[in-house]
């Protein structure tokens, strides 16, 4: 018969083979993770810079469809990616972290932003990450802009916790295609007359027929939208100031 002793050592040992399975099922699939979160954020970047697979029209996309439900192929986006956008880190002096306050953006001493050359577009573009506060948590998004910060080219939200049905369908097309073409000048540029960007309960138009500084929010996730706005424009009058800084300096 079999004592105490003995049951102890069996469950010892169980346990630690366990954990020997739990460990090495870990790094067996670390790396497949890593790469699907790597693709996630490529998918992402280049949803904002409109740069979708071939053959794809997003006008065409149902309303609800998400950036994750797009047919990428993996190894052309890849390579579309490596030969169409540079990462560049700038420079951020303290003066210019001090306007991220009230932003949930937190940066060092450099920031980086993504560089896009399109052969079908005359002009460059840049992209980065902004943060902004949602009704449960942080939202992170990926935007691109004009060369000359003009215009949105494109946004894609990476990171939420909002409500499904509500405020998690600032994933889905349907929203984020407002962005398309959005007037940003205003933002950062005193004296323009166009002021900062605004939210629209109803839209007429998208702002790729008829360009505006106006988005069309989502009903019933006023405190979501309200969170993606005012990211927009503390986030984007940051980067503005760093680029056209860094353009000076003749570091871009």
């Amino acid at each position: 018969m079999r004592g105490p002793a003995f049951t102890v050592l069996f469950m010892t040992a169980l346990t630690a083979l366990c954990i020997a399975g739990l460990a090495w099922m870990s790094r067996a699939t670390r790396q497949r993770v890593e790469s699907n979160a790597e693709l996630m954020e490529m998918q992402s970047m280049m949803y904002a810079f409109d740069r979708l697979p071939a053959g794809i029209r997003e006008e065409s996309m149902p309303s609800s469809v998400t950036t994750a439900e797009i047919p990428w192929d993996p190894a052309v986006l890849k390579e579309d990616f490596r030969m169409s956008v540079q990462r560049i880190d700038l420079p951020v002096s303290a003066a210019q972290k001090d306007m991220l306050a009230g932003s949930h953006l937190t940066v060092g001493d450099s920031v980086a932003v993504y560089r896009c050359s399109n052969p079908d577009a005359p002009e460059s573009a840049f992209g980065f990450f902004m943060k902004g506060k949602g009704l449960w948590g942080t939202i992170t998004a990926f935007a691109a802009v004009s060369e000359d910060f003009s215009r949105m080219i494109g946004i894609d939200f990476t990171e939420q916790v909002e409500t499904p049905g509500l405020g998690a369908r600032i994933l889905e097309k349907d929203f984020k295609y407002y962005f398309r073409n959005l007037d940003i000048s205003g933002i950062g540029k005193a004296g323009t007359g166009q002021g900062e960007v605004v939210m629209s309960r109803k839209m007429d138009a998208t702002n790729v027929q008829i360009p505006t500084h106006t988005f069309q929010a989502i009903t019933g996730a006023t405190q979501t939208c309200g969170g993606v706005l005012k990211m927009i424009n503390t986030d984007i009058r940051f980067y503005r100031e760093v680029v056209e800084s860094a353009a000076r300096a003749g570091l871009l």
